[in-house]
């Protein structure tokens, strides 16, 4: 949220130290050069008083961000090869944090936490009975991915991940966390070979439309991580032909393709009104070009107003005169490109194509022309609301469509399907 306003609601932005605002050399320069600088917006470091469009201060900033990535990688060195030392000396596995089922009683020592290991033991037997990683969590009450990060911890088989003996030894019975791993592989879905990449059409566009996280494509389906409520609760009804969790559909995930479909059907949809809209509403197609140009200039002015006060300071005429010129072409290339109309022609052209190039294209090169079309897509269940981007507003996306934002439902009952 903060970069999306960068540039409209503030210009600059002030950290204290510079060590806090990254301790990655290569991150610090991209966000400032690539991200901030070109939309007009600075960086201001407190505590050295440095300002990253000053070109006079450049030496030192790059100084800064480079001791402070220096310092870090120093650090987590030495915190490294303490941990290394105490789980020598100890026993003890590093990190603040003791597994489940210990805790730690002062510097170097655990101590067994009875009702925890009762819940481990229970979990590691039931796994070696051959209940899947889902049915054991669902039993012993723990989340899934605590409940896999605890079935793969060689700490409750007397071993450190280095494999040095730990200081309690052995928490299980002899062989049973053998016997786990071997029955795991069973439902491993990875297999010997080479390893297939799956390329998803929304990804990074699909997010939950309750908490905003991303849905993420995973084995042909685009999964909602330890799905919210919202996103639970618009799962369909499950019926018919569909299997059945409790009355309702699992809500967690649905297959890529169903998603896919339904972006399908709104390009269709703007395709088939784009020649009534090119014909009907020509003014609307400049409305979307408008808000962005307007930006641009605003930027340019503030970039003009900080020329002048830094002529004001430094008495630097020659770099004023640079810093104005380039400031006049800016400027002239975006006032005639707001003086470009898209015209009605071009207009149809596009929309029409956008829907002729989705079905040519193979799902692996779907990915780019969504991201031309959309600029985020929020779903609750198979429900989604399409927010498109600005350059498929001015080419009139919304006056094809009849709204500002598109809602499109998309229902599946039992074997059959309708969109």
């Amino acid at each position: 949220e903060m970069l999306a306003s960068a540039g409209r609601e503030w210009d600059v932005l002030v950290v204290g130290y510079a060590s806090r605002f990254a301790r990655n050399l290569k991150q610090t320069l991209i966000a400032v050069e690539d991200r901030l600088h070109p939309i007009g917006v600075a960086v201001l470091f407190a505590d050295e008083r440095l300002l990253s469009s000053d070109p006079d201060q450049w030496d030192q900033f790059v100084r800064e961000a480079h001791e402070a990535e220096s310092f870090s990688r120093k650090q987590a060195k030495r915190v490294g090869e303490g941990y290394a030392v105490k789980r020598r000396r100890t026993g003890v596995p590093g990190g603040n944090k003791a597994p489940f089922g210990v805790r730690r009683d002062g510097p170097g020592t655990l101590v067994e936490v009875p009702e925890e290991l009762e819940v481990v033991r229970r979990a590691y037997g039931l796994s070696a009975a051959g209940l899947t990683d889902a049915q054991v969590a669902a039993q012993v009450g723990l989340k899934l991915t605590h409940l896999r990060e605890i079935l793969k911890n060689p700490f409750y088989d007397g071993r450190l991940r280095d494999g040095s003996p730990s200081q309690l030894g052995r928490l299980l019975e002899p062989g049973l966390s053998d016997k786990v791993q071997m029955l795991r592989v069973r439902y491993s879905r990875r297999h010997p070979g080479a390893v297939r990449r799956r390329q998803y059409a929304l990804s990074g566009l699909l997010i939950c439309g309750t908490c905003g996280r991303r849905l993420t494509g995973h084995v042909d389906r685009y999964r909602h991580v330890d799905a919210c409520a919202g996103y639970r609760d618009a799962a369909p009804l499950a019926s018919a032909g569909t299997r059945s969790f409790g009355g309702r559909m699992r809500g967690e995930s649905y297959p890529a393709a169903w998603y896919d479909d339904m972006v399908a059907s709104a390009l269709l949809q703007v395709s088939a009104s784009a020649s009534l809209m090119a014909d009907t509403m020509p003014k609307a197609l400049t409305s979307g070009r408008a808000q962005s140009d307007d930006v641009t200039l605003r930027r340019i002015q503030r970039d003009r107003e900080s020329a002048a006060i830094r002529l004001s300071r430094d008495r630097d005429l020659a770099r004023f005169q640079d810093a104005m010129s380039k400031l006049d072409d800016e400027e002239r290339h975006a006032r005639e490109h707001a003086a470009e109309l898209v015209t009605p022609e071009r207009a149809r052209h596009y929309l029409t194509n956008l829907w002729q190039l989705w079905r040519e294209t193979e799902p692996e090169g779907r990915r780019a022309i969504a991201g031309a079309a959309f600029e985020r897509i929020e779903a609750w269940g198979l429900n989604v609301l399409i927010h498109p981007t600005a350059e498929a507003e001015r080419y009139g996306w919304s006056a094809a469509f009849g709204t500002d934002e598109l809602k499109v439902p998309l229902s599946r009952y039992g074997r059959g399907e309708r969109i």
